[in-house]
C-alpha cells in the first residue's frame, strides 16, 4: 500500500454536493486515504452526511467546528492530517477518478515537492466547458518563481484545490491559510508553500472537476479590499526578494500590471458599496492612489487598451468622481466592457 494522503474537505452548508464530492474521494482507484470533513458551523444537513458517511468508512475523520471561514476549516484540516502527502477539495467539486494515484505517482517519480495538475471548469450541469491545463514540465524553486505570474495567469497557480502537497513541508514550515484576510487566503497560502519548496512539478492532466456554483459568483463588496490584497503583495514580494525576482524586467512589468488591476478591483469594491457616501467614496479612492507604491506604479506604467488608458490619465488628473461615475458605468453594464 502506498504512502498516506490526507484529503481536507472544508464545508459550509453544502449538502447539496457534499455526498458526490466525498464519494469521488472514497472511490479513488488510490486506496491509502485518509478523508478529513471539517464542518465549519453548516446549519443544513451538511454535518449529518459527514456523520453517515464516518459511520461505514473508518477512514473518514469528521470534524464539527463553529463558523469562522474557510481557511480556520482548512487549518484544522491541516492540525488533524497524518498523511505523508496532503489534498485540498471543495465541498461542491469532485476528483476525477485516477486523480490521487496519477499525482502521487508523479510527486514519487519525479521526486518533487509539489504536484499542479490541470483542471475541468464544468457549469452548473456538471459539462465541462473548458479544460485549464498546461503542458508537462519540471521546474526549480526559481524557475516557479521567475514564471509565477505566467502560471498564476494560466488559472493553475492560485487554488490549493489542484495540488499535491508534502505535509511535512507544511507542518516544519509552520504554514498556514491566513485567518486575518478574506480575499487571496489560497494564493497567500500557496506562496509560502513556493517559498519552501526544492522542485515542482506540472502535469497537463486534469484531474480535478471545478463546479461553478451560481450562488456564489455574485460579487461580494469587501471595505478592505485594497487592504487585504496589498498584504497578499507584500507575501508574493517577500517570495520575490529569495532569488531577486523583481530584478528581472518581465517579472517587474507583469507584477506592476497585476497591482494596476488590485487597483481597478478596488475601486471596484469602494463604488458598489452601498454603505458609503460619494464623499466617502471619493476619499477611500484618494487613499488608495496616495499609497506610496501605487503612486510609483501608475506614474510610470503602460497599459493597453483604451479603459485602462483613461483610467490612468483621470487618475493623473485626480478627477476621483469621474473614475466613480465610469467605473459604476461599466460594473453595472451600463457601459459595455
Amino acid at each position: 500500500m502506498g504512502k498516506k494522503v490526507s484529503v481536507i474537505i472544508p464545508i459550509y452548508n453544502a449538502e447539496q454536493y457534499l455526498q458526490k464530492c466525498i464519494d469521488s474521494v472514497i472511490s479513488q482507484t488510490y486506496k491509502n486515504i485518509e478523508l478529513v470533513l471539517v464542518n465549519d458551523g453548516s446549519i443544513d444537513n451538511s454535518l449529518s452526511i459527514c456523520r453517515r458517511n464516518s459511520q461505514i468508512n473508518d477512514n473518514i475523520i469528521v470534524v464539527d467546528s463553529p463558523n469562522k471561514g474557510v481557511s480556520n476549516a482548512r487549518n484544522i484540516g491541516i492540525e488533524r492530517a497524518t498523511g505523508t502527502y496532503i489534498m485540498f477539495v471543495d465541498a461542491d467539486d469532485e476528483l476525477d477518478l485516477l486523480a490521487i494515484d496519477k499525482l502521487v505517482s508523479i510527486i514519487e517519480k519525479e521526486e518533487t515537492d509539489l504536484v499542479i495538475c490541470g483542471y475541468n471548469k464544468c457549469n452548473t450541469n456538471k459539462i465541462s466547458i473548458e479544460q485549464i491545463a498546461i503542458n508537462d514540465q519540471r521546474l526549480t524553486n526559481k524557475d516557479i518563481i521567475l514564471k509565477f505570474w505566467d502560471f498564476f495567469n494560466a488559472g493553475i497557480m492560485n487554488a490549493p484545490w489542484n495540488k499535491l502537497y508534502k505535509l511535512s513541508i507544511i507542518k516544519e514550515n509552520k504554514i498556514l491559510y491566513p485567518t486575518r484576510i478574506r480575499m487571496g487566503e489560497d494564493g497567500y497560502f500557496n506562496v509560502n508553500y513556493l517559498e519552501n519548496c526544492n522542485d515542482v512539478f506540472i502535469t497537463k492532466d486534469c484531474l480535478y472537476n471545478y463546479y461553478e456554483n451560481p450562488s456564489q459568483s455574485s460579487k461580494n463588496v469587501f471595505n478592505n479590499y485594497f487592504e487585504m490584497m496589498m498584504e497578499n503583495f507584500d507575501n508574493i514580494e517577500e517570495m520575490f526578494k529569495k532569488i531577486d525576482a523583481l530584478s528581472h524586467s518581465k517579472v517587474k512589468e507583469q507584477h506592476n500590471l497585476e497591482i494596476f488591476n488590485v487597483v481597478k478591483h478596488s475601486i471596484d469594491h469602494v463604488v458598489m458599496n452601498k454603505s458609503l457616501t460619494i464623499k466617502d467614496k471619493k476619499n477611500k479612492i484618494n487613499t488608495i492612489f496616495c499609497h506610496i507604491r501605487i503612486k510609483e506604479i501608475l506614474k510610470y506604467i503602460r497599459v493597453n487598451g483604451i479603459q485602462n488608458r483613461v483610467f490612468l490619465v483621470l487618475f493623473r488628473f485626480k478627477m476621483y468622481y469621474t473614475i466613480i461615475y465610469i467605473r459604476k458605468m461599466l460594473l453595472t453594464g451600463v457601459i459595455k466592457k
